[in-house]
């Protein structure tokens, strides 16, 4: 049952996921430059509002990830436990109302905005990182109950809603207060729509039972939540902080640049990312059974199935790289974003080739330490800006992602070898590895004498066929071998 789940959930997960990024790069190139200051008020909006949206939470996200097996939650036991989570949510939403409330005339006094359009709707960031709080909580929820394809759809829908609504803002059929409105409706209408689903299907799970509060795992829940606070911190740090740093270091344009490579290798990865939110649940359960196998199994697997198609879109992503560049606009000053897309790729690839490293090691006993390399991967990652973003600009930023994430990922597998003796990588990893640094050679050194357009087809297709032939050939993955047999089968019938 659960090879089904995980197959079919994932599956879904990276098709949304690839539709939602197909509607952003159309959007992004023909709709939202005709009016760069409201598409610069919604990016204003909605990234600060992700910002803030971890520390809000309070790290009581993982808390239901780790400790709803302990409460054994079916139609007919009503634990309460979805109260206590929620309860730490309320707790960093009334804190943050508080806080920015006090803050926000000092912050929108600050502002250098000729303009003055971020002062004018910084309001709107109260409710709708709210909305981003709430709609996370039911996204956990959904990963909880091993459903990740719905939240995926309802978070890409709207990047069909956003151009539309843009359109009818430029068009002054909306205001900008109803243009932002509408983002706030449509948040508020999909979370209400996940929470209702979840309850009809789990009425147990959203009973109310102050028991809950009294458990004795009360207090080793707090400890895990405040350690998660911590990490989520110094993630957002690590992760996040290459844009900010960019943008204080060198000028927007630029920016603009790394965003783009950035969003482009995020694509590479979906697959990978979908893997490991669908097993969420399910490395959780092996954790809390304490069952090694399972978990070396999960480990294992989620390597290869994770490695073999970021390898395989990153492949294509490189050789056709030159050519993508030259039919972008402004093809000239886009040439020097391909070592930048290389290494973050690279990045990318090392990510996958450790697995589910994260949730094995968090839901641990040795969960501490996760924090603890958390925190020197944010150091690490803004020591390297400040020293090679001035030198190398935005290759810089690719170069400090890179070795901070391979210090990260390599220590922490090292770390799981060592105390929780899991072992993921054997001679399958190594050949698959060397597969597709053989295949990236052997595209690299080939003169193709086409146009940009006839290039990329003949690349990505000749890549994706030597690709489907190893995984065939050498059974490389099983997983991904039963998969193409059961595509190919219902086609052909």
């Amino acid at each position: 049952m659960s090879q089904s789940v995980i197959r079919k959930q994932g599956f879904f997960f990276a098709l949304i996921s690839y539709f939602g990024v197909a509607i952003g790069i159309f959007s992004t190139l023909f709709i939202y430059p005709k009016n760069l200051e409201l598409y610069g008020l919604y990016g204003f909006l909605t990234n600060t509002a992700s910002l803030f949206t971890p520390f809000i939470t309070l790290g009581f996200g993982a808390v239901l990830i780790r400790y709803s097996p302990f409460f054994n939650q079916t139609r007919d036991q009503k634990s309460g436990f979805f109260y206590f989570i929620l309860g730490g949510y309320m707790l960093g939403m009334m804190l943050f109302v508080l806080l920015f409330l006090i803050i926000k005339p000092w912050y929108t006094s600050q502002v250098v905005d000729p303009t003055g359009t971020i002062a004018n709707y910084a309001i709107f960031l109260l409710p709708l990182t709210l909305l981003y709080v709430l709609f996370d909580l039911m996204g956990i929820c959904s990963v909880n109950k091993k459903q990740i394809a719905i939240p995926a759809l309802l978070q890409n829908l709207m990047k069909i809603i956003l151009p539309l609504i843009f359109l009818l803002c430029i068009k002054e059929y909306l205001t900008v207060s109803q243009f932002i409105l509408c983002i706030l409706v449509y948040y508020f209408g999909i979370t209400l729509f996940i929470f209702f689903k979840l309850r009809k299907e789990n009425p147990g799970f959203f009973s109310f039972n102050l028991e809950i509060f009294k458990t004795p795992l009360r207090r080793e829940m707090f400890n895990f939540a405040v350690f998660n606070i911590i990490g989520g911190v110094s993630a957002v740090l690590a992760l996040r902080i290459d844009t900010l740093m960019i943008s204080s270091f060198l000028n927007a344009e630029e920016t603009g640049k790394f965003v783009l490579a950035s969003f482009i290798c995020n694509a590479v990865y979906i697959p990978a990312l979908s893997l490991t939110e669908i097993l969420n649940p399910f490395i959780s359960e092996a954790s809390k059974a304490d069952d090694h196998s399972v978990l070396n199994q999960y480990y294992k697997k989620s390597v290869i199935n994770m490695l073999i198609p970021t390898l395989w879109l990153g492949v294509c992503l490189w050789a056709c790289m030159d050519d993508l560049t030259s039919i972008m606009p402004n093809p000239q000053k886009m040439q020097g974003i391909k070592y930048c897309v290389g290494l973050l790729l690279l990045a990318r690839v090392v990510d996958a080739s450790t697995g589910i490293n994260h949730h094995i090691f968090n839901y641990s006993k040795h969960y501490r330490l996760e924090t603890i390399l958390l925190i020197i991967l944010a150091t690490m990652n803004i020591g390297f800006n400040f020293f090679f973003i001035p030198t190398f600009g935005i290759l810089g930023a690719a170069m400090g992602t890179l070795i901070s994430v391979s210090i990260y990922n390599i220590s922490k597998s090292i770390m799981i070898i060592h105390f929780l003796k899991l072992n993921p990588f054997d001679l399958q990893w190594l050949k698959i590895i060397l597969f597709g640094l053989t295949i990236t050679i052997f595209v690299s050194v080939i003169d193709w004498h086409m146009s940009a357009y006839f290039s990329i087809l003949a690349k990505s297709i000749s890549i994706s066929i030597l690709f489907t032939w190893g995984i065939w050939q050498f059974n490389l993955s099983w997983e991904l071998r039963d998969l193409a047999h059961r595509i190919i089968t219902k086609f052909l019938s």
